[in-house]
């Protein structure tokens, strides 16, 4: 309470707010401990998942005690042992367009701690349609990202003011599927998931003691003056937070990019948006086609003859009924160090791809990115390519 700008009347708008956490995963479960730690009023948890124990290296609210636990009962058990007097309200399950607005009208401020980009959206949706400010971050491998949206909030179609984006003005369209990785699939580091929860923690305590919550219209006259936190929140900045690995003494980087405002043709909050809350518990729009998850698959670049399973090539290659081949591992290096084959040799993809898109980018010929041993005699030497 003794720290400038925050004080009693802060401290008292804390414990009078409520913040819902969507996700109690690598980013909830620090932004919680932290929520809870200030003392705001309620807090909601919702997650429809249980631990497990490849959860616990970066979901720090969890305990192998409590491996099997649906996470929501996991992190409000660990965050009553921190501080027992908030309210909290377990959601044991997932956000869904026909639950999510009754429950996300009840609080002040949403926190997006979520993985996957078509709930990314459908949050952001109804946080401009209810009117409530959104902390959204991002987490995988080595780097995440934070951005404040639609804060502080402003109805539909309205430009008479500044007034700050939502999801869909600063992420037009979605990551290709192939390119949406969870962190299950693409790995992470746990405290880079864990800077951006806390992140995350400190711009929704900063937000709730100042009363932005508020539309301009509904707050109070001790913080309703437009102020350089409201202006920078109307034009939020895109924080990026990242580091390398493979140098032991380099530093950790964050980089600060300044995002646009609200957009007059955003889909969600622009000028004649058709985006209902009706609307989404009716399907419309269809979050899951939006961002790839339906749509359908491409053409397949082998016939099923010149397909082969993995048990099927291990006995071919027993009973000595292969040619003199190349074996191609495509996989990452780390992945590769876990095992492979015996006799493969690795060439990531993404070493493919990008000799791909500089051939594309430059013209001319393909680098010789193949090591000798997976050149084989020539070009009729087969190859055989493992992807898994």
């Amino acid at each position: 309470m003794v720290v400038p700008g925050m004080g009693k009347y802060g401290q008292l708008r804390l414990i009078n707010s409520s913040v819902l956490i969507i996700g109690a995963g690598g980013l909830g479960c620090p932004a919680a401990q932290y929520i809870a730690g200030a003392g705001i009023g309620t807090i909601g948890i919702m997650d429809g998942d249980v631990v497990e124990p490849s959860n616990l290296h970066r979901q720090v609210a969890h305990a192998t005690s409590r491996i099997g636990m649906p996470k929501v009962d996991s992190l409000i058990t660990h965050l009553r042992f921190l501080n027992p007097l908030p309210t909290y309200m377990a959601y044991p399950f997932h956000l869904t367009p026909q639950n999510g607005a009754d429950i996300m009208s009840r609080y002040d401020l949403i926190l997006d701690c979520t993985d996957n980009p078509a709930t990314r959206y459908l949050i952001s949706d109804f946080c401009v349609l209810l009117q409530k400010p959104l902390v959204s971050a991002a987490s995988v491998q080595k780097s995440g990202q934070l951005i404040v949206l639609n804060c502080p909030p402003s109805p539909q179609g309205v430009f008479d003011r500044p007034c700050a984006p939502c999801y869909r003005c600063c992420f037009r369209k979605p990551p290709p599927p192939s390119a949406d990785l969870s962190c299950g699939e693409a790995g992470i580091m746990g405290p880079v998931v864990g800077m951006m929860g806390v992140a995350q923690a400190g711009e929704a305590i900063k937000i709730l003691a100042s009363g932005l919550h508020l539309p301009p219209e509904r707050r109070s006259s001790d913080g309703g003056s437009e102020t350089d936190t409201e202006r920078n929140l109307t034009q939020p900045t895109l924080l990026i937070y990242s580091y390398d690995l493979a140098s032991a003494v380099g530093p950790y980087t964050f980089r600060a990019l300044k995002m646009g405002g609200r957009r007059r043709n955003c889909f969600a909050c622009g000028e004649g948006s058709t985006l209902t809350l009706e609307g989404i518990r009716a399907g419309e729009p269809d979050y899951a086609q939006f961002c790839g998850a339906l749509m359908p698959p491409p053409t397949a670049a082998l016939t099923p003859e010149e397909r082969i399973t993995a048990a099927a090539y291990d006995e071919a290659r027993r009973k000595g009924e292969l040619p003199p081949h190349v074996l191609l591992d495509i996989r990452e290096r780390e992945h590769f160090s876990f095992g492979g084959i015996d006799g493969a040799v690795n060439v990531p993809f993404g070493k493919l791809l990008m000799n791909a898109a500089k051939i594309k980018r430059d013209g001319g010929e393909a680098e010789e990115v193949l090591p000798p041993e997976a050149r084989g005699n020539g070009r009729d030497t087969p190859i055989f390519v493992s992807w898994g």
